[in-house]
């Protein structure tokens, strides 16, 4: 539904099965209706099927309000940058995609359930430099005129040559796995290109590829589908039963192969009562209660601790679990400046610790909010003079 931006419709469409076009012009339902209300959503669906329900993401945790409105779509928990340990950036300041490969098969090994794992990547954004000067860009395209900023797209395509090497590095993680494994891989737009639907093999700049890959030989019929169908018609690929909303959808395809424009009409107008009583009704198609409630999400997967501190020449040392370069220490409600010395060791100079000084690590993004904090550590000076002795 988007082109140039807007990931987070993409989501919303693909999670939900809900149409963008039934929104207000230029809505993102991350800034609105999810600001308070839970979402039939994939998540959901597979939850009952005893799913854990994870979101993956390589910026920023509260970019669209993200870190908020996922517990409206009924995720479990979601791991944004702030929980990544190790990650490289590219020449414009994204985070590069071969970072989720360990997140994702990391996740997968800390929960004994199937795990439904949303991914959303970056590496491929823009904006797109007009001066490649000092870049190294292996590949080199020419006659790309068209894009309005050759130097741009040329950078563009190197970064997508390094998407697919990720790409093909989490499909050997996968495989080795003994574990029944779907990956679906789709583009939410296209880049931010003077490009016209005129300049593209397919006539659409509002379309774009998608892949059904699996290490089961699961057989999945090549059909075009809208975003807002990807998620029905993968369930309905593997006779999984959904909500109202996906099981309009599965109606819809059992018959589109002859159904007139007519019958397409009523179904897209169907699925527009359904949105509208879902979210701003009475729930009638619920008989007027929301099953769906906001879930009490983790951020994270890994569990950050505080396991002790101690006083160290002019500056303190905070030790504990799976720290990041996000992490501060917060002593006794103050945040102070804080220097990450490892995912178990931070520092904090020009302090010193006090018998029952309250110390907790806070993950703080680049925009300084607060996504998560640690349990309260209470400092003890009859503790640190007890292993002394």
């Amino acid at each position: 539904p988007s082109f140039g931006a807007g990931t987070a419709n993409t989501e919303f469409e693909t999670m939900t099965g809900m149409n963008l076009d039934d929104f207000g012009p230029g809505e993102y339902p991350y800034k609105t209706v999810l600001q308070s209300t839970a979402c039939e959503s994939i998540c959901y669906y597979l939850s009952n099927y005893g799913y854990t329900t994870t979101a993956l993401h390589d910026n920023t945790g509260g970019f669209y309000d993200r870190n908020k409105v996922f517990s409206r779509l009924g995720f479990d928990s979601f791991v944004s940058i702030e929980y990544i340990e190790k990650y490289e950036m590219n020449p414009i300041g994204w985070v590069k995609d071969k970072c989720l490969t360990d997140e994702i098969v990391g996740i997968l090994d800390r929960t004994g359930t199937p795990d439904y794992i949303y991914t959303i990547s970056v590496q491929g954004h823009g904006d797109y430099p007009e001066n490649t000067d000092g870049l190294d860009l292996p590949i080199k395209v020419t006659n790309n005129d068209v894009t309005g900023n050759p130097n741009g797209f040329e950078y563009y395509v190197n970064q997508t040559h390094e998407m697919d090497a990720f790409v093909a590095e989490l499909i050997d993680a996968l495989s080795k796995r003994d574990e029944k494994t779907i990956l679906v891989i789709y583009g939410d737009h296209l880049p931010t290109f003077d490009i016209t639907d005129d300049d593209l093999k397919n006539g659409d700049i509002y379309q774009t590829q998608y892949v059904i890959w699996n290490n089961y030989n699961l057989q999945i019929e090549n059909k075009d589908v809208q975003a807002y169908q990807l998620s029905a018609y993968l369930m309905k690929n593997l006779g999984m039963k959904g909500g109202v909303i996906s099981r309009l959808h599965m109606s819809h395809f059992d018959k589109e192969d002859k159904e007139d424009k007519e019958d397409n009409e009523e179904y897209l107008s169907n699925l527009k009562l359904l949105e509208y009583d879902i979210l701003y009704g009475n729930c009638q198609a619920y008989e007027g209660v929301n099953p769906y409630k906001i879930t009490n999400m983790k951020m994270g997967y890994k569990p950050i601790k505080v396991l002790n501190g101690e006083n160290a020449y002019s500056h303190i040392v905070i030790r504990g679990r799976n720290f990041t370069e996000f992490s501060q220490v917060e002593i006794n409600g103050t945040v102070h400046k804080t220097i990450y010395n490892g995912p178990d060791e931070l520092l904090v100079d020009g302090y010193t610790l006090k018998d029952g000084d309250q110390i907790a690590v806070l993950q703080i993004s680049n925009s300084d909010e607060t996504l998560s904090r640690t349990n309260i550590f209470t400092y003890k000076e009859s503790d640190k003079l007890s292993d002394n002795n």
